[in-house]
């Protein structure tokens, strides 16, 4: 089974972005005025980025294969993204290499039984590639995007996803939370400029406050 990140180390280049994670989160009112305060303070939305299982995708497909009726939009969107897993791991040769994150609470409204808080999470994500930068402009060509950064914002789009550090907390406290993932900023560099990169963000996002 091959798996999207390489245990390798030594990168050739590095892949910079943002990936916004807007967090929804709905629970009951008894909670405490101060609930959204104690869940970052805690740090439950200190997400991680993973990238996506490359067994379920097996799975899922062929599970849809044994079905004699199956939605056929559905199945093009997972071969799509099994494809994508597989050029990723021959051709790109990725490893996560450094991440931080940074969240603030967007916005909280409650009616007569629940409350539902929105939170806005960035992950700053440094992934290093076994591939020089202009090989990995070759092997992209074919690819959907107007240049190399947006075709690698795509790909990344649909193979990365940015999870709590514990998602069992959640569901023992019964609360139900919804994560939709955008990911922005893609920057290439041939040497380690994970930190002033993560700064540069951090300001912009104090900005945006």
């Amino acid at each position: 089974m091959k798996s999207l990140i390489s245990k390798n180390s030594h990168a050739a280049c590095y892949i910079n972005f943002v990936m916004k994670t807007y967090v929804t989160l709905t629970f009951l009112n008894e909670r405490s005025s101060d609930f959204e305060k104690l869940i970052l303070d805690h740090g439950l939305l200190q997400l991680r980025p993973e990238p996506v299982s490359h067994e379920k995708i097996l799975k899922e497909i062929e599970a849809m294969d044994r079905e004699k009726e199956h939605d056929s939009v559905k199945y093009a969107q997972v071969l799509d993204l099994f494809h994508d897993y597989e050029f990723a791991t021959e051709n790109l040769g990725l490893f996560i290499d450094n991440y931080d994150c940074v969240s603030k609470i967007l916005q909280n409204s409650a009616n007569a039984n629940k409350s539902i808080s929105k939170f806005l999470v960035q992950n700053y994500i440094s992934i290093g590639s076994l591939v020089s930068q202009n090989m990995m402009a070759e092997s992209l060509k074919e690819k959907s995007g107007k240049d190399t950064e947006e075709k690698l914002s795509i790909i990344l789009a649909k193979l990365l996803v940015c999870v709590p550090p514990n998602m069992e907390t959640f569901n023992e406290e019964g609360i139900d939370i919804k994560l939709q993932h955008i990911v922005t900023n893609v920057t290439l560099a041939e040497d380690n400029k994970f930190i002033q990169f993560a700064e540069e963000m951090k300001e912009v996002l104090q900005k945006d406050s």
